[in-house]
């Protein structure tokens, strides 16, 4: 009898370090397919953004340039186009502004994260 009781322990301890086991190995592969899902998100996600960010970012970039280009060589420009050249170099740097602060609120936005925290961030930035 007291053979069938050891055995019984024996067994009950078997099946415990089973499930412990289990468990562990669970819980592990579990954390490592989510942090592979992350990586492949985030990864793809960067591709994307810094591909549409370099065609906007390049031709912005030209725009710019041109713009300051000719107020460089202002004696080539009549007075009116010297001050229509000043205007647009003015709302293309204000549209920047305007566009980078769109940009970010609707990144954050379709990533759940709330308005005022985008705010107290840009005021501590201050």
């Amino acid at each position: 009898m007291d053979a069938d009781l050891e055995d019984a322990d024996s067994h009950e301890g078997e099946v415990h370090e089973w499930a412990v086991r289990r468990d562990r190995f669970y819980n592990d592969g579990y954390r490592d397919a989510l942090d592979q899902g992350k990586t492949a998100t985030v990864q793809e996600g960067f591709d994307t953004g810094f591909q549409e960010g370099v065609v906007l970012g390049t031709d912005w970039g030209f725009l710019r340039g041109a713009l300051t280009s000719l107020l460089a060589f202002p004696q080539s420009l009549a007075t009116a186009q010297l001050q229509e050249v000043k205007d647009l170099q003015a709302r293309v740097a204000a549209f920047g502004a305007d566009a980078a602060a769109l940009a970010c609120a609707a990144a954050a936005e379709q990533r759940g994260v709330p308005q005022r925290a985008l705010a107290q961030k840009g005021q501590h930035e201050r």
